[in-house]
């Protein structure tokens, strides 16, 4: 009959199929579900209700807020990256394995029964004593006992470190240190014992580092006070040798000003002399006064009078009488006298004076001269003092401040301080933290409810093919065939010989579990064709590699019903031909395409005889391009007819569903299609659609699914060793 889908099953979404399917397949397996959870809760339930609890101390350290304002610490990097560093730092500090000896030593956890309880330190001596079987133990009793004491530091070690906790609360400088143990009491202990051991180490720290500068800082000082002595002794000895007197400009003042004074002396007698030497040439422009420096002497200044009081009478005499009277005469003459005795006598001053002043221009120069090697050797001596006074100096700065740093750090010495403060002191956590019953029993029963699922998925993955056929018959209301079993596996199992290969065999060895595999599938194709006899079938398959060709050879043998019927099984799988390399002909390189591409062809030119009676075949023929079109063409309607004519079933090797059309094409040729579906190889979605598409086709129809490939261990062949011998008896070909 035509095969539709089921109304309820159209309604529902992929989703919600899957769903369904995975409910019913849970639902059928509830009893595998429940004992898997009752395992799982159980293991779970145990394991919360006989450990022992552990409890947990919690301390609270504060960073201090002007770490970054630390003289050790400021200004090298910014205070955001100092702060984390130093966090990072204490952290790994707190969590080190040297605190974690000196608290096991301070409270003798190594022989502690509430540390390591009786039934942990017994798994700890089986284990000890399995992997003593297998590791090289020295021969000398004291160094086992050595290597045992170590191992056992070591494990108190380990355990100290898992059972601490260090980390910074968030956006803060405050760290949460907290200590677990199998009592509160001892939590406590644990831990203030612990951070008693950190903060007094952090102090024993600062402390040694304080002594090693101070002791370091006395060295510098001693070495720096000696090259200070040195440098003040070299230099008041060359201060004294040298008879320097120390001013602000290095003792130059005074020869600069001496230097200065003897170059102005040297310039006015070179003017005076230019002066003097003017006169001497006759250049009296001036007059006989002109040098009122040079008439300075007595007689000279007597002459001069004299001259005026005779200059004034003779002008007198000269207003009243002619220039010829005899008294104007003599005063005349007189008056000539006079000059010329002043102009000898001035013409001698100025000759004594450009002597003088030539001579003291000499003396002027060499008084020049001297300041300026004076000068030159006071300025080598000062660049020699400069010298030693800067390394007087640098000692004396350098003195100064390794005497400032030491009496800081004996401040620092006798005030320790640390910059970590316990803000919070370790507390008494009376509620153990571990396990955490009720958590774990919830934990438990999910795990378990997963667990059981996980099994029934497990158990079912091997017939997930199976389950997809059930959902196809219910969705789609597929007849589910039968089931093949995977040959493979049933040759180990049985000892079967394959010497012909696998698409004989259940024609060779009729009374094999494949010969009755393929019977079953035989008769329900028979009695489930309602609406009339099938003739013509496609056996096809959603994707490649499915088993199609094995199923429809085999399908073929067993319809031929010990050569009462005659069958052809034709290869319409036009892109991938494998009959012919199923029969291997001798010869014959014509198939179906060269009945479709040539009227001339006859089909008796084409069918092939096999080695199985009233079996036979025709291969695909040579490639050609469009194998669609010669499906659709009349010619092909045409020698289907004729051949149903000439033979009782016709099987048609078609390509997979989902991956080419042919199959839909010759669904509406031949009396129905035979899905086969292989155990374990495609996926819901991918039957279904497959299904869907052969149920869409006009005028086509789905005789049902086959399963391929099914395990023989599975249920229809779970007593294949009982029902069948390890031998069976094989048929003979003519």
């Amino acid at each position: 009959m035509m095969i539709e889908k089921k109304e309820a099953g159209a309604n529902l979404t992929d989703a919600e199929k899957n769903l369904r399917d995975y409910m019913d397949l849970v639902w059928r397996k509830k009893l595998l579900v429940f004992e898997v959870f009752i395992l799982i809760f159980g293991i779970v339930a145990a394991y919360v209700f006989t450990s022992k609890p552990v409890y947990n101390s919690v301390s609270t350290l504060r960073i201090a807020d002007n770490l970054t304002q630390d003289p050790e610490i400021k200004g090298k990097e910014s205070s955001d990256l100092v702060f984390q560093r130093y966090i990072e730092t204490e952290v790994g500090t707190i969590r080190s394995r040297h605190l974690a000896e000196q608290l096991i030593d301070k409270m003798n956890l190594l022989v502690s029964p509430d540390f390591f309880p009786p039934e942990q330190a017994y798994i700890k001596w089986i284990h000890a004593e399995i992997a003593a079987l297998f590791a090289s133990q020295p021969r000398d009793e004291n160094s086992r006992k050595e290597i045992g004491q170590l191992k056992k530091e070591n494990e108190a070690i380990k355990a100290v470190a898992k059972r601490l906790s260090v980390r910074q609360l968030t956006k803060t400088n405050l760290m949460e240190v907290s200590m677990e143990a199998y009592s509160p009491e001892l939590a406590k202990d644990l831990l203030t014992n612990y951070l008693d051991i950190y903060l007094a180490g952090k102090i024993e720290r600062k402390r040694k580092e304080s002594l090693d500068l101070l002791g370091w800082l006395k060295d510098e000082i001693s070495k720096v006070q000696a090259d200070l002595m040195q440098s003040e002794l070299a230099l008041v000895k060359f201060v004294s040798e040298h008879g320097i007197v120390l001013s602000e400009d290095g003792g130059l003042s005074e020869v600069s000003e001496l230097v200065k004074r003897k170059k102005e002396g040297l310039n006015k007698s070179q003017e005076l002399q230019a002066r003097l030497q003017a006169l001497k040439e006759g250049q009296k422009s001036s007059g006989i006064n002109a040098r009122p420096e040079i008439s300075d002497d007595e007689m000279l200044k007597k002459l001069k009078n004299d001259l005026a009081s005779l200059e004034t009478e003779d002008a007198v005499v000269r207003g009243v009488y002619s220039s010829n009277y005899p008294k104007s005469v003599v005063l005349k003459q007189k008056i000539d006298v006079l000059q010329k005795k002043i102009e000898v006598i001035q013409q001698q001053a100025v000759n004594s004076a450009f002597d003088s002043a030539k001579k003291e221009e000499q003396l002027l120069k060499s008084a020049v001269k001297g300041a300026q090697e004076e000068a030159l050797r006071i300025g080598n001596l000062g660049a020699q003092f400069a010298v030693l006074k800067k390394d007087f100096d640098t000692n004396r700065t350098l003195y100064d401040l390794l005497l400032k740093e030491l009496k800081e750090t004996h401040v620092r010495t006798r005030a320790f301080h640390t910059h970590v403060q316990v803000i919070d002191p370790p507390n008494l956590g009376l509620d153990p933290v571990r396990p955490k019953r009720g958590m774990l029993l919830i934990a438990g029963m999910i795990l378990g409810l997963l667990s059981g699922v996980a099994a029934v998925m497990v158990t079912e993955m091997k017939q997930q093919s199976s389950h997809v056929a059930k959902s196809m018959e219910r969705e789609f209301q597929l007849t589910n065939l039968g089931s093949v079993p995977d040959i493979g596996k049933l040759r180990k199992l049985h000892n079967i010989d394959t010497g012909i290969g696998y698409e004989f065999l259940a024609y060779e060895q009729p009374n094999s579990p494949l010969a009755d595999s393929i019977r079953n599938i035989h008769s329900s194709i028979l009695f489930s064709s309602g609406n009339g006899a099938v003739k013509t079938m496609v056996v096809s398959s959603a994707t490649a590699g499915e088993g199609k060709t094995f199923i429809a050879v085999s399908l073929s043998t067993m319809l031929t019903c010990n050569n009462s019927k005659r069958v052809l099984l034709v290869d319409a799988d036009l892109r991938k031909p494998s009959i012919r390399d199923v029969f291997r002909p001798s010869y014959s390189d014509v198939g179906l395409t060269s009945l479709l591409t040539s009227e001339s062809s006859k089909v008796d030119d084409i069918i092939l005889g096999s080695r199985v009676p009233g079996l036979f075949y025709m291969t695909a023929g040579p490639q050609v391009r469009d194998h669609v079109s010669l499906l659709l063409t009349d010619r092909f309607s045409e020698v289907v007819a004729e051949l149903v004519t000439r033979f009782d079933f016709i099987v048609f090797d078609a390509p997979p569903v989902l991956a080419f059309p042919e199959t839909r094409i010759l669904a509406r040729t031949t009396d129905g299609v035979l899905l086969v579906v292989r155990e374990g190889c495609v996926n819901r979605s991918e039957c279904h659609s497959a299904a869907e598409t052969l149920c869409n086709v006009e005028g086509g129809r789905v005789l049902g699914v086959i399963l391929n490939r099914v395990s023989p261990k599975s249920a229809p062949y779970r007593y294949g060793g009982y029902y069948y011998s390890d031998r069976y008896p094989s048929r003979q070909f003519h």
